[in-house]
């Protein structure tokens, strides 16, 4: 077992520069293609090979990320609560991820989130109604907690019973 860890250790320390180089040509041959791209058309060859380094460096990075999760779980079980730094980054770098950078309303592309978040919500309320009234069957799917909290939203729109 201590062979393995050693043999391991020593692969990664001779591996590590290489890909090291590695993303940070890609990531040249990315950024060079854009700024030509800037100034000119390019050419298909070009656009494969950005196409090919932009792939390679999101693999790179998807693998470095790998690393550093399963490098936390063992760090998380040996010294406990003590690695939220890495939990944080993680969880913001999903929230990056899964965010709406920007949107087109009217024909103009909108970055500004206030107004993502009101059209997200013009969009639900205008696709989530059924004769003029939410129709809360569509969220039927939903669990019954978020339910609960989607039909509390929703009740000041409700026509109001008396």
């Amino acid at each position: 077992m201590i062979k393995l860890q050693k043999g391991i250790k020593e692969w990664r320390a001779a591996d590590h520069p290489k890909e090291e180089v590695d993303l940070r040509n890609h990531k040249l041959v990315v950024e060079r293609l854009d700024h030509e791209a800037e100034k000119r058309n390019l050419t298909e060859v070009e656009l494969e090979q950005r196409r090919d380094s932009f792939k390679k460096v999101a693999e790179i990075e998807k693998f470095k990320a790998l690393d550093i999760k399963q490098k936390s779980r063992i760090k998380w079980a040996v010294d406990g609560d003590e690695n939220t730094r890495f939990f944080h980054g993680y969880v913001n770098s999903n929230n990056r991820k899964n965010g709406i950078d920007g949107i087109m309303i009217n024909g103009n592309w909108c970055t500004d989130p206030s107004l993502i978040k009101m059209e997200a919500f013009n969009f639900l309320l205008r696709n989530l109604r059924r004769d003029g009234l939410p129709d809360l069957n569509l969220l039927a799917d939903i669990s019954s907690r978020s339910f609960q909290l989607t039909t509390s939203c929703l009740k000041p729109l409700l026509p109001s019973k008396k």
